[in-house]
């Protein structure tokens, strides 16, 4: 089984990404491949829709940071659309520009996600479902993935995580592992 996992790099006034130390902190492992992308919604969707195209991945897991958050969140929804009050990391400012100008104004997760939920909570993790990732590059890069695997026919199991601003990243690497293992049960045998 094929694991794609990304994270990003730190962006704004931001001293660090959680979601970057969290990928980086993964153990090791032959089927998973690690991406830190960089905060900038063209290259960032470049860079996700080649990976999932090259890798033909069974799970693609994105994770960012949700700074005001206060738990780990599973984004329900991926709009099409970019919005943000602050740039990119290549000085990108977008308001209410589309991600794909034909495209529906969402796409849902290809997982389930309130067997993930318990599964966090069981191990005393603190998450929730969110409605969606927001309209900053953590959404550009959802949207961009669920439509390239939708293109490539790829009925890979698909979610982003927003992780709240924590350094000590122990916990975090915790739940991606926990929520890598329910996609894999998800997805079930790689075909």
């Amino acid at each position: 089984m094929k694991i794609l996992l990304t994270g990003f790099d730190r962006f704004g006034d931001l001293p660090f990404n959680p979601s970057e130390l969290t990928v980086r902190a993964m153990p090791a492992r032959a089927e998973l491949v690690c991406e830190i992308l960089p905060t900038e919604y063209e290259r960032a969707g470049a860079i996700i829709r080649e990976r999932i195209g090259a890798l033909r991945p069974d799970i693609v897991l994105g994770t960012g940071v949700a700074a005001a958050r206060p738990s780990l969140c599973l984004e329900r929804v991926a709009l099409n659309i970019d919005d943000a009050e602050i740039a990119d990391n290549a000085g990108t400012l977008r308001s209410g520009t589309a991600i794909a100008p034909a495209g529906p104004l969402a796409l849902e997760a290809t997982a389930v996600l309130p067997p993930i939920l318990t599964r966090l909570r069981e191990r005393g993790i603190e998450a929730a479902i969110s409605t969606h990732a927001g309209t900053f590059v953590c959404n550009h890069v959802y949207y961009s993935a669920l439509t390239e695997l939708k293109r490539s026919g790829n009925e890979a199991r698909c979610v982003f995580v927003h992780l709240p601003m924590r350094e000590t990243v122990d916990e975090f690497v915790a739940a991606i592992d926990l929520v890598l293992a329910e996609l894999a049960r998800q997805r079930g045998p790689s075909s």
